[in-house]
Parts: C-alpha cells; sequence; structure tokens
C-alpha cells in the first residue's frame, strides 16, 4: 500500500511540475504552449523517473539499466492515451470530457502495474 501511495504522491507531484513549468515557459518565456509543453513534459519526467527509482519502487538497478524501460512505459501510456480518447470521441461518439475522465484512472493503473512488474521488478528493488 506504501508503494501506491508514494506513485500517486509522485504522480501529482510530476503534474504540478508539467503544468507549471508549461505556464512559465508560455507566459514567461513567450514560447508556443506546444513547445513549452514539451520541455515541460522532459522536466517532468526527469523528476517523475528519479522519484519512482529512488522512492516509490526502491529499485537497487542502476538508473541507466531502468530509464529506457521507464520511457518505454512513457511511450506506451502517450499510444493508450491517444487510441483510449480516439475511441471513446470518434468511434463512441461522447464527449471528450469522457476520455479525459478514462484516461485519468488507465493510465496510472496501467503505469503502476507496468513499472511494478517490468521496469522497478521486484529482482530489482527492495522492500
Amino acid at each position: 500500500m506504501r508503494r501506491l501511495v508514494a506513485f500517486g504522491v509522485v504522480g501529482l507531484i510530476s503534474t504540478a511540475i508539467y503544468a507549471a513549468f508549461t505556464i512559465f515557459f508560455t507566459e514567461a518565456v513567450s514560447l508556443g504552449p506546444t513547445a513549452s509543453s514539451a520541455i515541460a513534459y522532459g522536466l517532468s519526467f526527469v523528476f517523475s523517473f528519479s522519484a519512482n527509482h529512488h522512492f516509490v519502487f526502491r529499485s537497487k538497478e542502476s538508473m541507466r539499466n531502468t530509464v529506457v524501460r521507464f520511457l518505454g512505459v512513457s511511450v506506451f501510456g502517450l499510444l493508450l492515451t491517444s487510441a483510449t480518447m480516439s475511441f471513446i470521441v470518434d468511434v463512441c461518439g461522447f464527449d471528450y470530457f469522457y476520455g479525459i475522465a478514462t484516461v485519468v484512472v488507465l493510465i496510472p493503473m496501467s503505469n503502476f502495474v507496468l513499472h511494478h512488474f517490468w521496469t522497478f521488478g521486484k529482482r530489482n528493488r527492495t522492500a
């Protein structure tokens, strides 16, 4: 249970980092929203990976060995997010808010399971 709560806390902090830097780069640096979002995503990724590696999953494996798997889960999450939104909006004809609601439940759950069993598998972490 500790791991799940810690994962949630890291996710919330990572989201706040993403939002804050997106706003900062858009408003204060005058970058476009898309560029700002990309930079902010990269910064939040660095925090998220490091916090999940050390704090959530307490991995014994080197960061170099787990970052590729973490990136793979992130790319999978992006693809699953896009597919989910497309299915709900384009196939089912529902409002995109239903897609958002589905994504904010589905993606954290799938990410946790993939990180738990693959990225930071039991063989690579302490209690």
